[in-house]
């Protein structure tokens, strides 16, 4: 009988501990629940969905215990971004967080009430506050802030990236590069020696994102170089010396066997072609551009420089935004502080995870583990400051419109009509696909039936203005 009632407080006890571990069970699963899980949208075009939910897993036990939310990484294709960016927030579905990294997109976002205002959240966040005030652009007539600058270096300048390895096979010296003439030669010896390659490879279907040029927004109304100095009158991009000259250039190249074939169709980021049997590609060049693309590539590159250290507006709008339809603002803003203070937050965020994205070498390098599930990102869209940042742009050429933001709406038919124009003859033009010859009279003829110079004019009268 003894024995009988020992086994019977046994069982008791067995199931009263199950029952409790079934309640401890479902109290877990709903305190998980209740941690609400923010979203933050960047443009992107490698890691798998799968490795996006690995990653975003591992932040989130992290931002839970620092922040008391879950994060969820979504990433958008680099070549459809601007585009699906728009579109989730004229539909009320964006991310909690989102990049934008355009003038034009800038404006877009504040124009249409899509960014939450974070005056009142920053004054806890004084690493964001600093960073806000930085900022190149007024972005309302009050002291409101509704954007957070990326916080890197200002300055850039026109350059070609290649594959380093393949000059030093062949000894040339890269240090006597200095024309697209020079470069012409190095390019035709490569090809004869390498076959296989493509010469020159676009990014996101572009050969180039401008030339030098302070696009100001539209890259219809220009600021042009001239003598180490922005001119400070806007000018019709299209007619001028240096677009024309480089469409001739390019064409010439392309009639050389030099660029890629379907190079405006192929909407491939340019790392990602280089990967695949490209040799180099133009870019806008910052020290980060050529170490992102070293980390995906795992092999050294080079630059060719073709132009001056500048500061403008043509790739300085890179900032982060708080959706204005977000239900956790507050977490939101929270996150993006971490992203720029906390190292391990970047460093996940940038990186992955250290022995399934990632290794570091002797010299502390992140060395990308390759794979179809590996999670790997653009490294530009991360807040991270160059040391010698400063004294680069100190060194820089700096337009005179740098921070001003055109407002199209008195002229916004015409924009509308020279947009139209430049999507079917521009891209085409500066890839060398048409004949300049006959393709840029015609491109200017249809800019100037459509109202090009009235936009020259009025960005011109809003400029005098701003200054």
């Amino acid at each position: 009988m003894e024995k009988k009632r020992k086994r019977l407080l046994s069982a008791v006890i067995a199931a009263v501990l199950a029952v409790c571990l079934i309640f401890i069970s479902i109290a877990g699963r709903q305190d998980k629940e209740e941690s609400p899980t923010i979203c933050i949208m960047f443009p992107g075009s490698v890691s798998s969905e799968n490795a996006l939910n690995r990653v975003s897993d591992v932040l989130s036990t992290m931002t839970e215990q620092k922040i008391g939310c879950r994060v969820q990484l979504k990433m958008i294709s680099g070549g459809s971004y601007r585009d699906e960016m728009k579109r989730m927030l004229l539909g009320g579905e964006a991310a909690d967080g989102y990049l934008v990294w355009e003038i034009e997109d800038l404006r877009y976002v504040l124009e249409g009430g899509y960014a939450e205002n974070l005056e009142s959240g920053l004054e806890r966040y004084p690493v964001l506050a600093e960073a806000s005030e930085e900022s190149a652009w007024d972005f309302s007539d009050s002291e409101k802030r509704y954007a957070i600058p990326d916080n890197k270096d200002r300055s850039y300048y026109i350059g070609f990236i290649y594959r380093e390895k393949y000059l030093e096979n062949m000894k040339i010296d890269q240090d006597r590069i200095y024309s697209l003439d020079e470069l012409y030669e190095i390019l035709i010896s490569v090809r004869n020696r390498y076959p296989e390659l493509d010469m020159v490879v676009s990014h996101l279907g572009e050969i180039c994102e401008s030339l030098g040029e302070d696009m100001a927004g539209d890259g219809i109304a220009v600021l042009m170089e001239e003598d180490g100095y922005y001119r400070d009158e806007f000018e019709n991009f299209y007619a001028s010396d240096l677009f024309e000259n480089w469409c001739e250039t390019m064409y010439q190249w392309r009639q050389a066997g030099l660029l890629e074939d379907y190079m405006t169709q192929n909407r491939e980021a340019a790392a990602t072609q280089l990967s695949l049997g490209g040799f180099g590609y133009f870019a806008r060049v910052k020290d980060y551009v050529i170490s992102n693309t070293e980390y995906m590539l795992g092999e050294d590159l080079g630059v060719v420089r073709l132009g001056s250290d500048r500061i403008d507006n043509t790739l300085n709008a890179i900032h982060w935004c708080v959706s204005s339809d977000s239900e956790y603002p507050e977490e939101t803003t929270a996150f993006l502080n971490l992203l720029f203070t906390d190292k391990e937050i970047y460093e996940i965020c940038r990186y992955g995870e250290e022995g399934t994205d990632y290794t570091k070498d002797e010299e502390g390098n992140y060395v990308r583990i390759s794979g179809s599930d590996t999670y790997f990102t653009t490294g530009w869209v991360w807040p991270e400051r160059d040391p010698d940042g400063e004294a680069k742009e100190s060194e820089a050429i700096r337009s005179p419109a740098y921070g001003f933001i055109f407002d199209e709406y008195s002229v916004q038919e015409e924009m509308d009509l020279c947009r139209m124009v430049c999507q079917e003859y521009r891209e085409a033009l500066l890839a060398g696909e048409v004949n300049p010859d006959e393709a840029i009279p015609e491109m200017l003829e249809e800019l100037e039936q459509a109202g090009v110079e009235l936009i020259v004019e009025e960005k011109q009268r809003q400029f005098e203005e701003h200054r």
